[in-house]
């Protein structure tokens, strides 16, 4: 009985490191080339209108703005710390006491992670148009930046989570331009 014992005490310390041992093996998503990454978004910011009155006089409107965000970023892992990716999404910006505006998002992403690492620290970049889905506005440049983490949560997919700044340029008719500075948290899915 005592051999049987021995027995499997060696076998549980074998099987442990081995377990021990897989982490060099799974990927942390920074390995291969091709990636796509879904986010979701909330943007908490406020919407500057500036209106053109004569030549010579404007008036400045500042409200409070929330926006909800879907992003779809599709790319490549260029080297294991930089990837770049082209992204679309929908953005829905309701603005206190003033409209609500549906965008569809088209922009490019690009992003530094600092370490090559199941669990790393990145800096992301985004940079694009946003087109009116509704009427009432015409398309306006769009971007932001911020710090985020990547964690994998199995094989080939990771979480991610991020926080930065995104800027929104809407206008509704020739005479009224529109700035919407935003402080943007997202959740992300990557794979």
């Amino acid at each position: 009985m005592n051999k049987i014992k021995f027995f499997l005490t060696i076998l549980l310390i074998i099987s442990i490191k081995k377990v021990q041992a897989q982490p060099d093996t799974i990927l942390n998503k920074q390995e291969k080339g091709f990636f796509n990454l879904i986010e979701g978004g909330y943007l908490y910011g406020l919407n500057e209108r500036t209106i053109r009155l004569t030549p010579n006089s404007i008036s400045s409107i500042t409200d409070v703005v929330n926006v909800v965000s879907l992003r779809n970023i599709s790319g490549f892992f260029l080297t294991n710390h930089l990837s770049f990716g082209i992204g679309v999404g929908a953005d829905g910006y309701q603005v206190k006491d003033g409209g609500f505006y549906n965008t569809f998002q088209i922009f490019g992403d690009v992003r530094y992670y600092f370490k090559n690492q199941e669990s790393t620290w990145y800096l992301f970049g985004n940079l694009g148009r946003a087109i009116a889905i509704d009427d009432g506005f015409e398309e306006g440049l769009s971007g932001g930046g911020g710090i985020g983490k990547k964690i994998m949560i199995s094989y080939k997919t990771g979480l991610t989570a991020s926080f930065g700044y995104n800027e929104q340029e809407i206008k509704t008719v020739p005479q009224v331009k529109q700035r919407i500075p935003t402080f943007a948290f997202r959740v992300g899915l990557l794979f």
